[in-house]
Parts: structure tokens; C-alpha cells; sequence
């Protein structure tokens, strides 16, 4: 992780411990999504929001192009297997690609002057010091995933515990 990603990861941190009532975790998995997330929030009601950072042009078009198999029973109850990216899990529409524990919404955050048009299913962040205290404004509100599911119990258990160890 470069200066950057860590200086925005901390500052994002603690911008979004004082304007959201979420429990706030970095660099983690969630059972069942098989990607890290950068930041992300989960909110009283279960639901969780990732945060993606990006701090140059070829890292954001990366994030893109990382595929991993995701494995579905077809109605003949025998396993498939597919190779999606990140992006097409997030954005899928048919119920084969909605499985796993997906957020409920999803931000890119970057410098401003990094700023570009993102999927329409995304929230853009920006950071820079013309943006207040924290550096951080939303430029575009992200809609909400199809296929989010609230995380169970275990999940968040687990969650918490990988959180303790980092602190």
C-alpha cells in the first residue's frame, strides 16, 4: 500500500467513524467475497459498504480486469464454475452471479485530481484539501446493489475478530 492509499485509508477512517453510525474495518475479508476491501462499513442494520481506493489511473483500470471463479449448483444440483471480475459480480443481474455476501453499496475513493465517470452502480469520494477537515466529498452517491444480503452472525464475528488483531 503506498502513502497515499494509507494516508486516504486512515483519514477516510475516521471521516467516516464521525458521519455514519458503522462499525469501520480496513483491509479485511468478508466470508463469501472472495476480493479484500480496502474500507468498509457495516451499518446497525447489517448491510455493509465498501470502499475501494485508488490512487492512480492504471490502479483503478486494474480493479477491472481481477477475475476469480465463483461456483454455483445448476438445477440439476451439479456444480458450475465461472470466472467473473469484481465488477461483474457487483453489477450482476442474473441470480447465478448474486451469490456470496455482496455490499450493499460501493465507493471508489481517490484523489481529486484522479477523478473520472464511474459505473453507474458506484459512488465516487473524493479527497483533497479543498474538501474540508477530512478531505473528503461525495460526488456521486452509490445506488444500492442488487443482491446485497445482510451479514449473518458468524460473518460478523469473524469480521470483528480479524479487526482486534490489527489494532
Amino acid at each position: 500500500m503506498s502513502d497515499l492509499s494509507t494516508e486516504i485509508s486512515r483519514k477516510l477512517q475516521l471521516w467516516l467513524r464521525n458521519h455514519t453510525r458503522a462499525a469501520i474495518c480496513s483491509n479485511t475479508f468478508i466470508q463469501g467475497n472472495p476480493w479484500e476491501c480496502d474500507v468498509l462499513a457495516v451499518m446497525p442494520s447489517l448491510l455493509y459498504y465498501e470502499y475501494e481506493i485508488k490512487v492512480s489511473d492504471s490502479d483503478y483500470r486494474r480493479d477491472f480486469t481481477k477475475k476469480v471463479s465463483r461456483y454455483y449448483r445448476d438445477e440439476a444440483k451439479q456444480w458450475q464454475g465461472v470466472k467473473v471480475t469484481k465488477h461483474e459480480w457487483l453489477n450482476a443481474q442474473d441470480n447465478i452471479l448474486n451469490r456470496g455476501v455482496k455490499p450493499s453499496k460501493f465507493y471508489f475513493v481517490m484523489p481529486a485530481e484522479l477523478i473520472r465517470e464511474v459505473p453507474e452502480y458506484c459512488g465516487l469520494i473524493a479527497y483533497g484539501s479543498d474538501f474540508g477537515y477530512y478531505g473528503f466529498k461525495i460526488m456521486k452517491q452509490a445506488g444500492r446493489l442488487r443482491g446485497a444480503e445482510k451479514l449473518s452472525n458468524t460473518q460478523l464475528f469473524n469480521l470483528l475478530y480479524k479487526a482486534g488483531y490489527k489494532s
